[in-house]
């Protein structure tokens, strides 16, 4: 690795790295690497905490922590109002139609449902006419291209 203030791996021992967990699977961390880390948090927290009330010249905490607990109370209630206020106008502005006859007219799916159903009538439609056509003696590719020519030329329809 390389030696400098933080400890990142290179290209080419980030692939080494990469290859042997892919060899011999993950390493389990100790057990005691959580209460490490936690600590460490906490001491750093407590630094960080000493340091903003020492630069704002504040010599009571208690006092610093109060009104900063004030503070973050009264934005999060004024988020919560907010998300109410635009929860409240989103159900009044935008118009909804419960019975479901306008979401079929203006949904893509539903218009093609509506297409395949017209479809499959009309096939069948026309399988019942070749079948009768068949019964009356008019059945079969021949006789259905005598019936459709005869109907062609003297301009009849089915």
């Amino acid at each position: 690795m390389k030696e400098e203030r933080y400890k990142y791996f290179d290209d080419e021992e980030l692939e080494a790295l990469i290859e042997e967990v892919e060899r011999s699977g993950m390493i389990a961390p100790p057990v005691y690497l959580k209460e490490l880390i936690m600590e460490e948090a906490v001491h750093v927290g407590d630094s960080l905490w000493e340091n903003q009330v020492e630069s704002q010249g504040k010599a009571g905490t208690g006092k610093y922590i109060r009104e900063s607990a004030r503070r973050q109370f009264w934005i999060y209630s004024f988020k919560i109002a907010a998300a109410a206020a635009a929860a409240v106008i989103s159900l009044t502005v935008v118009p909804m139609d419960f019975t479901g006859d306008r979401m079929a007219e203006d949904n893509h799916i539903e218009r093609q449902i509506e297409k395949d159903v017209e479809r499959y009538q009309e096939a069948k439609r026309d399988a019942l006419r070749q079948e009768e056509n068949e019964k009356s003696g008019l059945g079969g590719r021949f006789g259905n291209r005598i019936w459709s020519g005869l109907s062609d030329w003297l301009g009849m329809e089915e």
